[in-house]
């Protein structure tokens, strides 16, 4: 019995003994009083962290390059091509005179079935395609391909499309598609148009 009081003493007065020791090695490991390399006193974690907030300059050259320059000249020559055959088309189905002569050169040497044709000669067979003032004529265009040729120094270019004529006549519409193959110039003017009927 003696003993046993004799211990709970003894562990009444080591209890605090190691509580003390734990708090001061807790405050000790806590507030390290050992000197930062950095010249303003800064830890490396805070380093890091100001190393992270400053900005980034990269120097990048954002000029064209030569394939981004042919590229762009090629999707123009497309577009201009394309604007050139529908804006053909858009003539003849409304009847517009200067428009479908701003598309045509002064000699086209073959156009639908006729050869050596001038731009009168294909004004006369626009006006042909109105003599029926009762009906209403459309095209649609699809299947746009043009390719970019060279003769010597000049270039012109080939455009293979397809075209759907479409006429409405009262309550009556009649449908004609044909695969179209034009030239066009490098003034952008159609020096060739061959329609072969497809339906």
């Amino acid at each position: 019995m003696g003993i046993k009081r004799h211990l709970n003493i003894n562990m009444l007065l080591i209890i605090p003994m190691v509580l003390a020791i734990v708090v001061v090695f807790a405050c000790n490991s806590g507030s390290s009083t050992k000197p930062s390399d950095s010249p303003d006193g800064l830890t490396t974690e805070e380093e890091m962290s100001e190393e992270q907030n400053e900005p980034v300059f990269v120097e990048y050259d954002d000029s064209p390059t030569a394939e981004d320059i042919k590229r762009e000249e090629r999707e123009h020559e497309v577009k201009d091509a394309g604007q050139v055959i529908n804006n053909h088309f858009v003539a003849l189905a409304q009847g517009n005179r200067q428009m479908l002569r701003n598309t045509v050169a002064d000699v086209v040497t073959s156009y639908i079935g006729m050869s050596n044709v001038t731009p009168a000669d294909i004004e006369k067979y626009m006006n042909s395609l109105h003599a029926d003032s009762s009906q209403d004529i459309k095209y649609v265009i699809r299947h746009l391909i043009v390719n970019k040729e060279t003769d010597g120094s000049t270039p012109h270019y080939k455009v293979h499309f397809s075209v759907t004529q479409i006429i409405r006549q009262g309550d009556k519409t009649g449908e004609h598609t044909f695969a179209g193959l034009s030239e066009i110039n490098s003034e952008g003017k159609i020096t060739s148009m061959i329609l072969s009927q497809q339906s």
